[in-house]
């Protein structure tokens, strides 16, 4: 810009002392054709009529119009100083100027590529100084750039914009002010991961688009949008957009730069030739928002697993051809604020993840965590959704606690049982003397004649019956056996195949009534609970071979084992994820050895109402009886056989 034509005019409608209103309306029109703001030009005319006045002691009433610098004109105010030495215009040393106005200055830890960013105090209140480096503060190009964004950014007046407040030339060089923002980068925030608190970016994003939205209704673009040009407030997290070095109205064209940070910038920015409009600002927006979520700009399908909504417009912002893009930043924030109908219906694979997350009846932060991720996923509606965890919360506890109970009674059940045969044992038998006195030998032959009847009558029933029954090789016996195996299944049916024909498994030493015995099977009655059914005749023993059997193997004799169960078979794990735990007790995740997914091949080992002790890959631990299915079941539906 060639200012000399304007400083010989200023000079020459000064020299008098006085400026007349025609003289400062042609002034006013000349500056206007060069560029220079009316505030500018009051403080050069201001300027050269103090100089004008100290060499020809003319007093200030022969001005006809006062001349006074706005405080909003971009440059620095003050009192009239003596310019005797100066020609009025801003390129001259006025460092004691500014010396009196600024005070408490430092340097930031942030620092521009072509500039120095200072903090300092301006008239009591902290603002921030920005000044071009000592080694381009001679360069003319990089003068122009300077002052072009002050002069982008002055006339600006937006909430989320930071507001610049002057601008000037000392013995340093050129400089420029703005109101200081109590605030951190939103690079800070972002961090390495993100920010996880997705309410505040959504209010993040809405407040940089309402800027932008603002900026574009003027026709500037910034053109170099990135996290380190937004500043984010300590007092309420609000958003306020810097640095306009590369913003452009639609009236300029800047030929030395046009491309903001690449990281940032659009595909035209890149290209050497192409324009770039607004769209560039909407493509810079979209990368910050990938960021905002995933702590990262090379992959926007990361953000599809956080949040769909702001995954959709992300991916519709960074589309690699403009047109494709949102046209304006208005409907984004449409877009951002549109309430989407949350989802009423629960589907069946969230309910069984629930389900089995919620199987024990406690559930960890980390858990709760995974569902209301999936949930948020789809838009499930929350009250819905914090209703049906609690629901299944407390129907599992109830289940545990009847389990508890349950398991509680029959310990009592047993306890009392050993109690009463330990009293049976050491009770003496009373004899009573009053009744032996009184017996007669005449009752006690009666008692002995009934007897003799009753022991025969019985024979010959037992070898009647034996006798009607030769053809399928049975036998009818009312007799007292053990079962003589490690565990044995009590079967409704005499198949062993039917897993689901179990009535109960018992363990080695039960007692039993022998009801029909058979070459491989049996019906027999337990002597404990009088449960009825079949067992495997071969792993059945009478009172005396059982003791005969018991006896050999507690001396030792190592060739007598105790029979293994036959009905011991492989089972598989058919939930989603069935916890194998320690303990038959469900004390949360304490006592968890590890997690089965579906199909696991178990050992099992030992078999209880509630609670199976099973063998998985050397661990021996407990799963509960509603994880566990047979081999040809879990064929059956539909499976691939392992």
């Amino acid at each position: 810009m060639d200012l000399n034509l304007l400083k010989i005019m200023i000079e020459s409608a000064c020299s008098d002392g006085v400026i007349s209103d025609e003289e400062l309306e042609i002034l006013k029109g000349k500056a206007a054709e060069m560029g220079v703001a009316e505030g500018d030009l009051d403080f050069l005319i201001h300027c050269e009529l103090n100089k004008v006045k100290s060499l020809s002691g003319i007093k200030s009433t022969k001005v006809k119009k006062e001349i006074i610098q706005p405080e909003a004109s971009g440059f620095i105010t003050s009192e009239p100083v003596d310019t005797s030495n100066q020609s009025g215009f801003v390129n001259q040393n006025i460092s004691q100027f500014n010396q009196e106005k600024f005070t408490d200055v430092s340097v930031l830890s942030n620092q521009g590529a072509m500039s120095i960013v200072q903090k300092a105090k301006y008239l009591g209140k902290w603002v921030i100084i920005k000044r071009i480096k000592p080694e381009h503060k001679d360069d003319l190009t990089y003068q122009e750039l300077f002052f072009k964004e002050f002069e982008n950014a002055y006339h600006l007046d937006h909430e989320h914009i930071a507001r610049l407040l002057g601008k000037g030339v000392d013995e340093q060089g050129a400089y420029y002010y703005m109101e200081y923002i109590d605030g951190r980068e939103l690079t800070e925030l972002i961090g390495t991961g993100g920010l996880k608190n997705i309410i505040l970016v959504k209010k993040i994003s809405e407040q940089i688009l309402e800027a932008l939205s603002y900026l574009h209704k003027k026709q500037i673009y910034h053109r170099d949008l990135k996290p380190a040009n937004i500043l984010i407030t300590y007092k309420g997290d609000n958003v306020k957009l810097t640095d306009f070095g590369l913003a452009q109205a639609d009236i300029f064209e800047d030929n030395l730069l046009k491309v903001g940070t690449p990281k940032y910038a659009s595909p035209e920015q890149l290209v050497k030739g192409n324009s770039a409009d607004h769209r560039a600002d909407i493509y810079s927006f979209g990368l910050i928002l990938l960021e905002m979520l995933t702590g990262q700009v090379a992959d926007n399908q990361k953000a599809e697993s956080i949040d769909t909504k702001l995954y959709r417009i992300i991916d519709r912002c960074v589309q690699e051809l403009p047109q494709n893009r949102y046209m304006s930043c208005d409907d984004i924030i449409k877009e951002l604020l549109k309430e989407e109908t949350p989802v009423t219906e629960i589907p069946q694979w969230l309910i069984g993840k629930i389900k089995e997350y919620c199987a024990d009846g406690l559930l960890s932060a980390n858990e709760r965590k995974i569902l209301e991720i999936e949930a948020n996923k789809i838009n499930i509606d929350k009250e819905l959704f914090k209703t049906l965890l609690a629901d299944e919360l407390e129907k599992a506890r109830i289940k545990v606690e009847k389990e508890k109970q349950k398991e509680k009674q029959q310990q009592a059940i047993i306890q009392k049982q050993q109690k009463e045969e330990i009293i049976q044992k050491v009770k003496p038998v009373k004899k009573n003397p009053q009744k032996e006195n009184s017996t007669s030998f005449g009752k006690i032959a009666k008692i002995i004649f009934f007897l003799i009847l009753i022991v025969g009558g019985g024979y010959l029933i037992v070898r009647f019956i034996v006798n009607k029954n030769p053809v399928d090789n049975k036998t009818i016996v009312v007799e007292k056996y053990f079962v003589n195996a490690r565990d044995l299944n009590l079967r409704s049916a005499p198949d062993s195949k039917d897993r689901s024909n179990i009535i109960k498994t018992y363990k080695e030493g039960t007692a039993l009534i022998m009801i029909e015995k058979g070459q491989e099977w049996s019906k027999v009655r337990i002597e404990d609970d009088q449960n009825t059914g079949y067992m495997r005749t071969e792993f059945l023993a009478q009172e005396l071979a059982y003791n005969q059997d018991s006896t050999k193997n507690k001396n030792g004799d190592k060739n007598q084992t105790v029979p293994d169960n036959p009905d011991a078979e492989i089972n598989y794990v058919i939930t989603n994820s069935a916890p194998l735990r320690s303990s038959k007790i469900p004390i949360g995740n304490s006592n968890v050895l590890k997690r089965l997914p579906y199909g696991t091949k178990v050992i099992v080992l030992d078999k209880e109402v509630n609670w199976i002790k099973v063998q998985v890959e050397e661990v021996t631990g407990y799963l509960h009886s509603t994880n566990l299915i047979d081999s040809q079941s879990f064929e059956k539906k539909g499976n691939p056989k392992i």
